[in-house]
């Protein structure tokens, strides 16, 4: 997911604010050269290791339906060693059948697993045998997982090799159409992203998350007024209906929008459309305290901020809840109890910092932008163990134990990553909370 942060500015107070979603994975933090590195090491090692696996098959498949059923069965059991086996076991089968509309679901299998080593086998079979329309379904599931590991040049490369547009469902082409305007930004390329994006129909299942994207390439420009047509469009779409969810999204980046551009009033009914259930609400809740602020409507603020400091969650709108509690008070000529909730609000950082330093917890999940990539070196580990207890040489198993923990330090440095973010924020709205009890204790002597 791209996340993009705005800072909204008022008298002693800079609030966090996570605004802008694009339906997309972000890694924007991700070590990616440390990662490719160990993608290489580790793809090399499963395509050794898939030739000692290769006499360990006890009964090859006769045929090609044969060798589907057992690929199947092993898919289904979780066994990725066994499909490797099989695989690199028939290599002749799967050059006598690559163009069976099965070699897109196995394909599928080996990426889910995290063997593209053998995948790439099937790829270059298809690359000098197969038809076009073979070969432009398997690019298409390879960007796919290109993507997902934040291999952006790769994925748009390997996009732009479709050859064959209607060997995609109509849905797979538009997804296809999202996915290179999203890249596009990455590149921060906003223009011709929007024209890509603007190709998706009114009627396709991705045409909102379209909207929503231009809406974010145009806040970017600074054009907010396209930006809500946008969004608009999006939510006003009768052909395809935004589902709740996404919905909500818009409806919350369209308040901040708002938001940023003094609309005040409009804003508060924007984040009133959020249900109370969403995943956003608290977000929500945030901008319609910060909308009554600016207003003058203290006490509309106070009664937003003191629900939000009275939950136990741990994310960014909770967290600053507590420093804008206090200002709000401030700002109402509370001057004692304003004090008073600068010292809790003191207090509950340094509580909050505390416990982070003590086992992690507490952590911003605003800020947890690996979480998919974690994931997949979790993925790759476990087969790292299978492979290391089903090979013979003891060379073989000490290479496969030093990636496994190099692949664990990645991990354990994305995850302290995290904890810095979080640490770093909560530092700042202590300073701020201690800058705001200074100058009350000033003004009351």
């Amino acid at each position: 997911m791209i996340v993009t942060r705005f800072r909204f500015a008022m008298p002693g107070i800079v609030s966090y604010l996570f605004l802008l979603f694009i339906w997309a994975l972000s890694t924007t933090a991700w070590a990616a050269t440390d990662f490719a590195k160990l993608d290489q090491e580790y793809q090399a090692l499963v395509l050794n290791a898939s030739t000692e696996l290769k006499t360990k098959v006890r009964e090859a498949p006769s045929n090609f339906s044969g060798l589907l059923a057992s690929l199947h069965a092993a898919q289904a059991s979780n066994s990725p060693l066994v499909l490797v086996e099989l695989l690199v076991s028939n290599e002749n089968l799967l050059r006598e059948n690559i163009d069976n509309r099965e070699i897109i679901t196995i394909f599928n299998y080996l990426l889910d697993a995290q063997l593209y080593a053998i995948a790439e086998k099937i790829f270059k079979i298809a690359s000098l045998q197969g038809d076009a329309y073979t070969l432009s379904r398997l690019n298409y599931h390879l960007a796919l997982y290109f993507y997902a590991l934040g291999d952006y040049s790769k994925a748009q490369n390997t996009l732009t090799q479709i050859e064959v547009r209607n060997a995609l469902t109509e849905n797979e082409s538009d997804y296809a159409t999202l996915l290179f305007g999203i890249i596009l930004q990455y590149q921060k390329q906003h223009r011709v992203a929007v024209k890509h994006y603007q190709s998706i129909a009114a009627k396709s299942p991705y045409f909102n998350h379209a909207q929503l994207n231009i809406a974010v390439a145009y806040i970017r420009q600074g054009w907010w007024t396209d930006a809500q047509k946008a969004i608009n469009n999006a939510i006003n779409n009768k052909e395809s209906p935004a589902n709740e969810d996404l919905l909500n999204r818009l409806y919350l980046v369209l308040g901040y929008n708002q938001l940023q551009h003094e609309f005040f009033r409009d804003a508060r009914e924007s984040f009133r459309h959020l249900t109370v259930d969403s995943r956003y609400a608290d977000r929500a809740l945030l901008g319609i305290g910060l909308c009554a602020l600016n207003q003058g409507d203290y006490v509309g603020a106070i009664n937003a901020f003191n629900i939000l400091k009275s939950k136990t969650e741990t994310n960014i709108s909770v967290t600053e809840a507590h420093l804008l509690y206090a200002y709000a008070h401030e700002q109402l000529g509370e001057g004692a109890l304003a004090s008073a909730q600068y010292e809790a609000a003191i207090a509950y950082f340094n509580q909050r910092m505390l416990q982070l330093s003590k086992d992690g917890s507490g952590t911003f999940k605003e800020e947890d932008t690996n979480a998919h990539l974690i994931a997949i070196i979790d993925t790759r580990d476990v087969l790292l163990k299978n492979l290391a207890a089903q090979v013979k040489s003891n060379k073989f198993k000490s290479k496969l134990s030093q990636l496994s923990h190099d692949y664990t330090s990645l991990k354990n440095w994305a995850i302290n990553q995290r904890k810095q973010k979080t640490l770093d924020i909560l530092t700042s709205y202590l300073s701020q909370a201690q800058f705001g009890q200074a100058k009350l204790f000033d003004t009351l002597q």
